[in-house]
């Protein structure tokens, strides 16, 4: 009797099994095993943003950053160091806000200036790393540029909410806020042309970039820098608002200026 009941109970617990099997074969089917369960849909990638055959590569708040996918690293570099400088440009050219600001990088020099001819209506600055497709958009040839060059041209982005008329209005001071802001000093006593004394006049210095001789990348830190530590930083952006308007701001001719300039820069660094 007892060996009857332990073999019902052996089978008993089989079928149960084969029952159980069951269930979890056909279970999380709700209309039966004969209909294929059909799995969730994968969450849709939304498609790359591109640009001028560039992939928009890192997004915030105050950039979008485009470059080509092998670029990707590289650009980070330079995404890290626009975000580090950001506030600080701002505040220092009294600006609240900006909208977002696109940012454009080529590694492919022909295709780089390709895309100049293209925005300036076939006028190409041959030797030029970067520049502003309007207000809002940094361009630049990169890595043939270091991250310095990036808060360079933002720079000018900011000095255009200063004042959209300030690009290249005058060249010499465009270029020397830039210069200073993005902290790209040179040495004059390592310019032969300083130490002979060939000081160059704000007139040259306002060549226009294909006919220049460049010097104002050279001088604009200690232009800018003789700005601040003379009559302060306020100083430098009311020139900014008032085109370079030397005369105005700070009550003295441009003659008058470049002497001062030149003494200043012998006095402290020759």
């Amino acid at each position: 009797m007892q060996a009857m009941v332990r073999e019902k109970a052996s089978m008993l617990k089989k079928i149960g099994c084969v029952l159980l099997i069951g269930f979890m074969i056909c279970g999380c089917n709700p209309d039966g095993p004969n209909k294929p369960v059909i799995p969730d849909p994968p969450v849709p990638t939304p498609p790359s943003v591109v640009e001028n055959g560039l992939a928009m590569q890192f997004e915030s708040t105050n950039f979008q950053c485009f470059c080509l996918d092998e670029d990707t690293l590289s650009m980070h570099r330079a995404f890290n160091e626009l975000e580090a400088n950001y506030a600080r440009i701002l505040v220092s050219l009294e600006v609240e806000n900006l909208p977002q600001i696109k940012v454009k990088a080529w590694s492919n020099q022909a295709t780089f200036y390709e895309e100049m001819a293209v925005a300036f209506n076939g006028l190409v600055y041959q030797g030029a790393t970067g520049y502003l497709n309007g207000m809002h958009e940094i361009r630049l040839l990169y890595p043939y540029v270091n991250e310095m060059t990036f808060v360079h041209e933002f720079v000018h982005v900011v000095s255009l909410a200063v004042n959209p008329t300030i690009s290249n209005n005058p060249r010499w001071l465009w270029e020397a806020v830039a210069i200073y802001g993005s902290g790209d000093f040179t040495n004059p006593a390592n310019l032969s042309y300083i130490r002979n004394g060939a000081y160059p006049t704000l007139n040259e210095l306002n060549t226009d970039f294909n006919n220049s001789n460049h010097y104002i990348y050279q001088l604009g830190y200690v232009i800018a820098e003789y700005i601040v530590e003379t009559w302060g930083q306020p100083t430098l952006v009311e020139l900014i608002r008032q085109n370079g308007n030397v005369d105005g701001v700070l009550e003295m001719t441009e003659t008058e200026f470049e002497t001062r300039l030149y003494n200043y820069i012998t006095e402290k660094y020759l």
